[in-house]
């Protein structure tokens, strides 16, 4: 099971410094990334902090040691969404050396992510937070699902386990995680790092 850690060093979120350093610990790091008014791709989670000092996701992709990242792609509206797809794996296809899994809330660009995959190694997936499980029968090639640990059930996990991995966010509650790891048996949880804090028993 993949322990992952939510924006990279929570206290430095979304920033080369607090993704890399979030590796001394986890071996995978979820990242956000969405354009700014430039088109850029930047690492951002909020819409109206998109224009401020934020560092190029590419710049990210260009360090040299493997990485493991789950990217959660910001994404709006339809032909946009779609763009930023692909305009996002044109920003990894010179980085092999790192893996990439590529997830979504918006369903036009995780459908276009599909589309691209065929011809790639990386991982598609959705992001929910309780939506109908009938919705991802439409979805053919996804890969993964990441869920908000508080929709997680029995039942829903009887029609997804094994057709999907499964990834819940964000776990913060040590009581939750050990629920989500021995009781459901998830593939990933998603939590909320700083080196500053005590590490989390889970990981002991």
């Amino acid at each position: 099971m993949l322990h992952i850690a939510h924006r990279g060093c929570i206290d430095m979120e979304n920033t080369i410094e607090g993704i890399v350093t979030s590796f001394n610990m986890f071996t995978t790091v979820e990242i956000d990334v969405r354009y700014n008014s430039s088109r850029e791709i930047v690492l951002c989670h909020d819409r109206e902090k998109r224009n401020e000092a934020n560092e190029r996701f590419e710049d990210l992709c260009t360090i040299e040691t493997p990485m493991h990242l789950v990217v959660d792609i910001k994404a709006f509206g339809i032909e946009t969404a779609e763009q930023l797809a692909r305009d996002i794996v044109k920003v990894v296809e010179p980085y092999p050396q790192h893996t990439y899994e590529f997830c979504s809330f918006n369903e036009y660009c995780v459908r276009e992510l599909i589309a691209l995959s065929r011809e790639t190694k990386y991982l598609v997936g959705v992001i929910t937070s309780g939506l109908p499980v009938g919705i991802f029968e439409n979805l053919e090639g996804l890969d993964f699902i990441s869920f908000n640990y508080d929709t997680i059930h029995e039942e829903i996990l009887d029609k997804l386990k094994g057709k999907y991995k499964i990834y819940t966010w964000v776990c913060n509650d040590d009581t939750v995680k050990h629920e989500m790891e021995h009781r459901y048996k998830l593939d990933g949880i998603i939590y909320d790092y700083t080196p500053k804090g005590r590490l989390s028993t889970i990981l002991c």
